[in-house]
């Protein structure tokens, strides 16, 4: 019997479009849809028997009777498949009147709907659209619709640099806009002092704002703690990131203005994890109202099972679930926080079907179990979970299976073992996969991509963590990672702004010196009277005026229209660096923490990264996303390209 096989792909796609909107009756379109698919489907021929030669590769034959039938099937239906989408869309676009008619919903059901399509205009990118659509939205509910819709407006406004909110106020007229966009740089100022909240309010009496969320953002100042201890363990192999996060948050209390700042106190709590809970117990007795560390893992878990921590504590760590209580938070660089925020940035983007190939000891174990639980929670599917060896360089032999090149190879056999041709062959990957999500440190990164690339993923999209990036700007090694999408904080990507700029610069004053050495050499006498006067050189010394290179920097690498103010780094370009960024980070965050738990929709914007709290209590890091460029990691742009 013939078998007969179709690509049904476009027939689920065009029947969940009619699907989209309720009250459209589609049964006979989809009937319409199947009988010109299976119209155009062609028959295939019994399949030929296999060679002894290739006999173990039983699993394959399946795969061989299907070469060049999806390409047959592509050509013979894609006109028709073509004007049926065409046709969907029109019904669907014409079927858009009745109970869709805005006046027609229910208030609740279409501010759920725009709502819904602000967060579609942003992840699109277009900010402006989701901006308009929010505002219009608040002028027409209330209630609690009104209250949801408002944060959903904050949260839309907090997620945008500065330059596209500067951007928003050319592009919308909307008089309330420049009081969220106000509102919005005292709730990203370090400290949140009440003063700039009152000033807020003064400024925008009549604002939206002030009856519905002001109200939320009011909580204790950072002079409500006394002495903040800090537990690190400066004498022990982790003892150079100790160091690290202990320079950054007494970066941030140096640079703190309040008058009543707390005091710190530092317990070097040692190698030995399980001394943790006595260190916890001294700085307690010591007078301690808010703790912060320890740091490492193993310490942070001997902690949590030796006693029930009642002062205000910022472990440096992710708390637990069941560990969870009023008094405790947690932050950290996790990379299973990184890996489920990928498998977010990757849902959001559209794609389903993932791979996964992580490194095979104990983190890259971690760190893809973390993404893949993520991923099939959201619904995506999971087609292929590999390791690689950590202790191997040539990875061509893992990268050939997990794209199925070797499956492809064992076809070519196969065909010329049943036809006695020898045919011009060029291995083919597999093609279901949506995208590649990589759990590697920055050496095995840069190993593994190019193989990958090599073996003709180059169109696959690739994503990790931010520790694919060693965080110092190195472009001749990086370059073979151009393409790999990962999450890093600010704190990091304002480095590379910063070696940008520094490059620009030399390169200005290198082209200077350039213009004046010709100068020097077109303006050289060689007549004897002349060279006299200048026995030494032979050459008159000009008088070369300071170059102003600034215009040079904007015009060569720099945008002209942001320029972010960027931190000293006393551990810039190191791997340290991150660690300093979140001591930073960590003590800015502290008199915000209570109110941030409480309305956990809400992010604070500080000189590190963007952090929101979750409900227990773990400072959720909000990453930029940038991509390989060059070998530089470049934010990716919000905006689509025009």
């Amino acid at each position: 019997m013939a078998l007969f096989r179709c690509h049904l792909s476009r027939l689920f796609t065009m029947s969940n479009l009619a699907l989209r909107k309720p009250g459209l009756l589609v049964p006979g379109f989809a009937i319409g849809l199947v009988c010109v698919l299976l119209t155009n489907c062609t028959p295939l021929p019994e399949t030929l028997p296999i060679p002894p030669d290739v006999e173990e590769h039983t699993d394959i034959e399946e795969e061989v009777t299907d070469i060049e039938i999806m390409d047959i099937i592509e050509e013979q239906t894609v006109v028709s498949h073509g004007l049926l989408e065409e046709e969907a869309i029109v019904i669907v676009d014409d079927d858009d009147t009745g109970q869709w008619e805005a006046g027609q919903l229910p208030a609740q059901d279409r501010a759920e709907r725009e709502i819904l399509l602000a967060k579609s205009q942003l992840a699109s990118g277009y900010p402006s659209a989701a901006v308009e659509t929010l505002l219009k939205l608040d002028f027409e509910v209330t209630g609690k619709v009104r209250l949801k819709t408002r944060k959903t407006l904050l949260q839309v406004l907090q997620s945008l640099d500065s330059l596209h909110r500067s951007l928003l106020l050319e592009d919308i007229t909307d008089p309330n806009l420049a009081g969220w966009l106000a509102l919005l740089e005292a709730l990203d100022s370090e400290a949140l002092p009440e003063a700039e909240l009152q000033e807020w309010r003064r400024a925008y009496p009549d604002h939206p704002a002030v009856a519905v969320l002001i109200d939320t953002f009011t909580v204790p100042g950072q002079n409500s703690w006394r002495q903040i201890a800090l537990l690190l363990p400066l004498t022990s192999p982790d003892g150079r990131a100790a160091r690290a996060f202990y320079d950054g948050f007494t970066e941030a209390h140096n640079n703190d203005s309040s008058r009543n700042k707390p005091e710190l106190v530092l317990y070097d709590i040692g190698a030995d994890s399980f001394l943790a809970s006595f260190y916890y117990q001294a700085a307690e007795a010591d007078g301690a109202d808010f703790i912060v560390g320890p740091l490492g893992r193993k310490a942070v878990e001997n902690l949590l099972a030796s006693r029930n921590l009642e002062t205000n504590t910022l472990l440096l760590a992710d708390i637990p679930p069941e560990k969870a209580s009023d008094n405790l938070y947690g932050i950290s660089l996790s990379p299973e926080n990184e890996a489920r925020q990928v498998a977010d940035k990757a849902y959001a983007t559209g794609h389903r079907n993932a791979t996964v190939l992580r490194s095979d000891g104990e983190w890259g174990e971690r760190v893809a179990n973390a993404f893949v639980a993520h991923w099939e929670n959201l619904g995506g599917q999971i087609l292929k979970n590999s390791s690689f060896p950590e202790d191997v360089s040539n990875h061509a032999r893992v990268v050939r299976k997990f794209l199925g090149i070797d499956k492809s190879m064992v076809r070519h056999r196969l065909i010329e073992a049943q036809t006695g041709l020898k045919l011009k062959f060029s291995p083919r990957r597999n093609t279901d996969m949506d995208f590649i999500f990589l759990a590697a440190t920055t050496t095995q990164a840069r190993l593994i991509v190019p193989q990958l690339r090599f073996f003709q993923a180059h169109d696959v999209p690739l994503y990790g963590t931010s520790y694919v990036y060693a965080g110092n700007p190195e472009p001749a090694v990086d370059a073979d990672l151009d393409g790999l999408i990962f999450g890093e904080m600010r704190w990091i990507l304002d480095g590379v702004t910063l070696y940008k700029k520094k490059k620009a610069e030399e390169k200005a004053l290198k082209m200077a010196e350039s213009a004046n050495n010709q100068d020097d050499s077109e303006n050289q006498s060689t007549d004897p009277d002349t060279l006299a006067e200048f026995p030494e050189s032979g050459v008159p010394t000009l008088d070369v005026p300071t170059l102003d290179v600034s215009g040079e920097v904007d015009e060569v690498d720099l945008p002209q229209v942001y320029q972010p103010e960027l931190p000293a780094r006393p551990y810039g370009h190191t791997a340290l660096d991150r660690l300093y960024a979140l001591g930073v980070q960590s003590y800015q965050i502290i008199p915000q923490l209570q109110r941030l738990r409480q309305n956990n929709w809400m992010k604070v914007s500080g000189k590190a990264m963007t952090i929101s709290v979750d409900q227990n209590g773990n400072a959720v890091h909000l990453p930029t996303w940038a991509k390989f460029v060059s070998g530089l990691a470049e934010p990716l742009p919000l905006l689509p390209a025009q």
